[in-house]
């Protein structure tokens, strides 16, 4: 259970995340084959992506953590369970500690998947560019 703490939460974000990239990038780039539109496109749909499916992802890091420190590998144990499951964590994060606490940490990771988002597209494109030129010359001969 420590080994897989956290990857309900984790294959629960990343659905929702690629899905909604894919369509906020596609629709941003529209047909657009300019790299640096596709990395501008990129940057955007995953900050905004990120933004949408971010509490998932603080349920995932607390579960996680939660399974580091029960454990005799940890820090040994300090606390018995205190989320016994994803839902449960959801719940008690917001009511306890409020809404907000579900966005913790979310400038650096934000900051992150911006980056990764923008180089990503961007270099997709131009490496299906490259291929669609290299097609389109050896089509010729």
């Amino acid at each position: 259970r420590g080994f897989y703490a956290g990857a309900g939460p984790a294959v629960l974000q990343i659905i929702p995340y690629m899905g909604l990239n894919f369509l906020i990038y596609d629709a941003l780039v529209a047909g657009d084959k300019r790299v640096v539109n596709s990395g501008y496109a990129g940057a955007f749909s995953g900050a905004i992506s990120k933004i949408i499916v971010y509490p998932i992802d603080t349920v995932k890091r607390r579960l996680q953590a939660q399974a580091f420190f029960d454990t005799p590998i940890g820090f040994g144990r300090l606390n018995s369970r205190q989320y016994t499951g994803m839902i449960d964590c959801f719940l008690r994060v917001a009511r306890e500690e409020g809404i907000v606490s579900l966005y913790r940490g979310i400038v650096p990771s934000v900051l992150k998947t911006t980056i990764a988002s923008s180089l990503s597209f961007a270099l997709f494109r131009f490496g299906k560019n490259t291929a669609e030129w290299m097609h389109d010359r050896y089509d010729e001969r």
